[in-house]
């Protein structure tokens, strides 16, 4: 467990103690293929970490009477997600859900909120991850929507 945690992006600055103390705190669970670990807009109680497998982390679109899933991201081994956990106002944005039979580290919010504060630098290297995380989530949407308004200007013009 302490190798995973250790090649996780958002434990990449940890110290071997701190990673002994998240280690303490994760719990595994297993997800068969097809099966959601969450759902969108419901209250963020654990951040995960996939051990083995895959997720598919999406979001609803609506237009009428049509919906559908739309995937934004894709979680592999060592892959953190369900950050939303650690942040305000602790909803998950996105669903997640199991591509494959995965196995995933389950930390609790409660948990690891405890260790940040008593470790302000786990706190901080852990939200400086998120951050990042957070940051590149928002470019992938930006672009997402400049191809879609693109796609639909382009349509217009025919």
């Amino acid at each position: 467990m302490i190798d995973l945690l250790r090649e996780a992006r958002l434990f990449k600055e940890c110290t071997s103690e701190e990673l002994e103390d998240i280690a303490s705190i994760c719990h595994k669970i297993a997800f068969k293929n097809g099966e959601y670990v969450f759902s969108a807009n419901t209250p963020a109680e654990f951040l995960y970490l996939v051990q083995d497998g895959a997720i598919d982390l999406r979001f609803l679109v609506s237009h009428y009477s049509a919906s559908k899933e739309m995937t934004i991201d894709r979680k592999f081994k060592g892959d953190a997600f369900g950050w939303s956990a650690l942040t305000e106002p602790h909803v998950y944005t996105l669903s997640a859900l199991a591509v494959k039979d995965t196995e995933l580290l389950r930390i609790g919010e409660k948990d690891m909120m405890r260790l940040c504060k008593e470790n302000s630098h786990l706190g901080y290297v852990l939200m400086k991850t998120i951050a990042e995380i957070i940051g590149e989530r928002f470019d992938l949407v930006q672009k997402l929507l400049i191809d879609v308004i693109q796609k639909s200007l382009s349509e217009k013009e025919r």
